[in-house]
């Protein structure tokens, strides 16, 4: 009798969290730990979009949007629909100063959706607090994608004087306008800042939520291409890529970037406690690849994500992400299950998802003959609708956007996570 009460408690609960992460359905002032942050890993083919809602304040970071390649046909669309704004809804839930954006770095897989999406919005941009450019500002003048960049979106910003920051020079304050109008403008080399430098949790975090020392929201590592005493910058966009660091009550999501193993040998020798970087979620470096030490073992184990997601398409000429990279991630922290803990009734659930994922094919034809020789890998077949692929099967919380569509992380305001989703 005391088994079949405890499973009816149990049954009763899960239905209840199952639909806790809507905020609509709460009263925050009446709730022990209250939803607070949703990570909402879009997909958008080869490229990257991470968006990042604050509930508490209906605030919006937004970390990179661009795509190269295999983008869905909708991609804008739904982009648009995520900040209210569609042909059916007509209802603007954005207020002034509620939108913050990092761009991690120059490239167009990571720039070109601000121009589609927000540039021909008025509306949305008069809506940006703040906009953070990761990389030398010069590299922002090199290709005529990110020129466009500048004066299709920056630059239509209202008010952008004050707004803007180029990480490695600190433009703010500056004839931000001046800078954008000449394409051929070069300024003093850029400074490598540091791990902790650029503390920005104003704007995007309340002030109750500042207040509480766990919870950060920073930008570390940023210009890592310039030399320490700030004469040289290398051209090289990834290794300028910055690294943004969201921390909810001591639990860590960490957005990459494009970041190399450049970038993140900087920010490991900038640190004196490893334990900062330890992640509850990590949105992996450069769509999953592991060329130029991206995803090594050291960056792996040192932040040991107990969940990982992969903002990947299927370009064969970037081949993202490979079975190195994810191999890394399996062995050195991923959950088995996922624990989700419910925020109205404070009861942990575990729960299994097994679901495919897509790897590029590095071996050959021959791959289908081979056992799998890492831990929570099972090889299925060969990717029949993406040449040079290879589909496999886990049950660890390890997603790619090619394989399982977008990817939304829900987390409470004491760090837990609370719901996943993934759109199949």
């Amino acid at each position: 009798m005391k088994a079949f009460i405890y499973r009816f408690i149990l049954a009763f609960a899960f239905i209840t969290q199952s639909y806790a992460v809507e905020p609509s359905l709460f009263n925050p002032a009446a709730m022990i730990d209250p939803v607070g942050f949703t990570v909402a890993i879009k997909n958008v083919g080869q490229g990257s979009c991470t968006i990042i809602r604050n509930h508490e304040n209906n605030h919006f970071l937004v970390i990179d949007a661009g795509s190269l390649s295999d983008k869905p046909r909708n991609t804008e669309a739904r982009l648009s629909e995520e900040f209210g704004f569609s042909e059916v809804n007509g209802d603007i839930p954005l207020s002034k100063d509620s939108v913050t954006v990092v761009v991690s770095h120059s490239d167009k897989d990571h720039i070109n959706l601000f121009k589609s999406v927000f540039g021909p919005n008025q509306l949305l941009l008069g809506n940006i607090g703040r906009i953070y450019l990761g990389d030398h500002f010069e590299n922002y003048f090199r290709v005529p994608e990110t020129r466009e960049f500048l004066t299709g979106f920056v630059k239509r910003v209202p008010g952008i004087e004050g707004r803007l920051t180029s990480l490695s020079h600190d433009l703010m304050g500056l004839s931000v306008s001046d800078h954008l109008s000449d394409v051929a403008y070069t300024l003093d080399r850029g400074k490598y800042h540091p791990f902790r430098t650029h503390v920005r949790g104003e704007g995007f975090l309340t002030a109750r939520q500042i207040a509480i020392p766990q919870n950060v929201f920073e930008i570390i590592g940023a210009n890592a291409g310039a030399k320490a005493d700030g004469d040289a910058s290398e051209t090289d966009t990834n290794i300028n890529s910055a690294v943004v660091r969201l921390s909810i009550a001591g639990s860590n999501i960490l957005v990459m970037g494009d970041a190399t193993g450049a970038t993140t040998d900087r920010i490991l020798s900038d640190i004196s406690n490893p334990a900062f970087l330890k992640a509850e979620l990590l949105v992996a470096s450069h769509h999953g690849a592991d060329t130029e030490d991206t995803n090594h073992i050291t960056w792996a184990a040192v932040t040991e994500p107990k969940h990982v997601a992969l903002s990947s398409g299927f370009n064969k000429g970037y081949k993202h992400p490979t079975l190195t990279a994810v191999a890394h991630y399996l062995v050195t922290g991923l959950e088995s299950d996922r624990v989700y803990s419910s925020p109205l009734w404070g009861i942990e659930f575990l729960q299994r998802d097994m679901h495919e994922l897509s790897v590029f094919n590095g071996i050959g034809r021959h791959i289908a003959t081979l056992k799998p020789h890492i831990v929570g890998l099972e090889w299925v077949k060969l990717d029949e609708t993406h040449e040079g692929w290879v589909i496999a099967r886990t049950v660890k919380p390890i997603y790619a956007t090619g394989s399982s569509g977008e990817l939304r992380y829900t987390f409470s305001d004491q760090g837990k996570l609370v719901h996943f989703w993934r759109e199949r």
